[in-house]
């Protein structure tokens, strides 16, 4: 049997956005030609990301984009198109037989290189023109077509039942799993959470996952800092006790995948739902905007203003701040120990 010679087979082209692939071969792209007048802020574009994977799956998009925007209103700069032209472009996108994700993503491309290209006349002290790109692609959403996932926000009543639920209903496993996002950790970091990350005497324990606080480890990850209450401190060392975790073990040894889908057993909310709805408790209950920030460790965006708590040097006083705003939302029953 022949086999095809592998060794002469042509690598994927990831630098130019101007090709398009017809079975084996290559050809110039008649819709995004050499003079075509967004080549060059379009480049621009694509160059800002170090990624080279990125940078070919971004041209993909933006070739889509350019193609119907041509064909349909003409060969115009991006930003001279109308909101009416956006919004055909829009519906064109919800007529394909795609994943949500896909669909989100084209269309996140393309108001991506209008953010790009407007920035970059802003640096030079000056506007394009009058429309204001934000406020267009903020009109035209998909959240009324199920594009984005609306974010769904739990009171505590809804909080303490899911809780209760899982603790009478499932393996203790599963009750240990919901409380801990109850401190508004992110499930990428949860899941690499490890017994030596977590300090049972203060109260919290430090996750290595993406954010602007904390220090930084070997690998270049974020060290974030989250807190609990005592109570479910005591509960996680009778768990780790009662499974043999110790060292450098994982508490959970699952994926966030997996975590999500233990979630879903219980509520229609996602993990990350508990994170919204728990700094949005903290509102309703007067927490100052910067300490929310702090105890959830998220981007300080608001400059000259700062903690007055840090996570790192003062741990204590974080989590006699945690656990006093979560008595003032939470009333539920302890875990029963084995």
């Amino acid at each position: 049997m022949n086999y095809p010679n592998r060794t002469n087979k042509r690598k994927k082209r990831w630098n130019d956005p101007w090709t398009v692939e017809v079975g084996h071969a290559k050809k110039s792209n008649p819709n995004l030609d050499r003079n075509d007048p967004n080549k060059k802020d379009i480049e621009e574009y694509i160059r800002s990301f170090p990624s080279k994977k990125t940078q070919y799956n971004e041209r993909r998009r933006l070739r889509y984009a350019f193609d119907f925007l041509y064909q349909a209103n003409g060969k115009l700069y991006i930003l001279d198109y109308k909101v009416e032209d956006l919004d055909k472009y829009k519906k064109y996108i919800q007529s394909l037989d795609l994943t949500q994700n896909s669909k989100r993503r084209r269309w996140n491309t393309l108001f991506h290189l209008i953010q790009f290209i407007n920035r970059n006349y802003r640096k030079k002290g000056k506007n394009y023109n009058t429309i204001d790109y934000s406020l267009v692609f903020n009109d035209i959403n998909f959240t009324d077509d199920g594009f984005h996932r609306v974010p769904i926000y739990l009171n505590e009543k809804q909080i303490s039942e899911i809780l209760q639920d899982a603790l009478h209903k499932s393996p203790w496993y599963h009750y240990i799993l919901l409380k801990l996002f109850l401190s508004t950790c992110r499930q990428g970091g949860a899941a690499s959470l490890t017994f030596n990350n977590i300090n049972f005497t203060v109260g919290y324990f430090d996750l290595y996952e993406k954010g602007s606080k904390g220090q930084k480890n070997r690998h270049g990850k974020q060290i974030n800092r989250y807190f609990h209450t005592k109570e479910y401190f005591d509960e996680l060392a009778a768990y780790c006790k009662f499974n043999g975790i110790k060292d450098d073990e994982l508490i959970f040894g699952i994926t966030p995948k997996q975590m999500q889908f233990i979630c879903h057993r219980y509520t229609e909310a996602t993990l990350h739902d508990f994170r919204r709805s728990i700094k949005r408790l903290w509102k309703e209950n007067q927490m100052d905007i910067v300490d929310r920030r702090t105890l959830s460790s998220h981007k300080q965006d608001t400059d000259g203003i700062y903690s007055s708590l840090d996570p790192i040097q003062e741990p204590e006083k974080c989590q006699k701040l945690f656990e006093r705003y979560y008595h003032k939302i939470f009333k539920y029953t302890s875990l029963i120990k084995p």
